[in-house]
C-alpha cells in the first residue's frame, strides 16, 4: 500500500468534502480516503498495482476540484 497526500482547492463545505471523497473511494484500489476541509487536503492510502497518482487526480477534475 502507498500514502499520499493531495492538496485539493475549491472545497467549502461538508458536502464538499464527501463529494470528493466519494470521487476517490470509488477508484479501484483505494484502501482509505480522509479529506480534512480546514487543511483543503486529502489522505489517501492505495494499491499502486491497480490505480495510480494520475487515476486519482482525474477523478477529482472531473468532478471540478483543482488538485495537486
Amino acid at each position: 500500500m502507498k500514502e499520499e497526500i493531495f492538496k485539493i482547492s475549491g472545497m467549502h463545505c461538508s458536502g464538499c468534502v464527501m463529494t470528493v471523497k466519494n470521487a476517490i473511494e470509488n477508484l479501484p484500489g483505494i484502501e482509505k480516503v480522509e479529506v480534512e476541509l480546514e487543511k483543503k487536503e486529502a489522505k489517501v492510502i492505495f494499491d499502486s498495482e491497480y490505480i495510480t497518482i494520475e487515476d486519482i487526480k482525474e477523478a477529482v477534475l472531473k468532478i471540478g476540484y483543482k488538485i495537486d
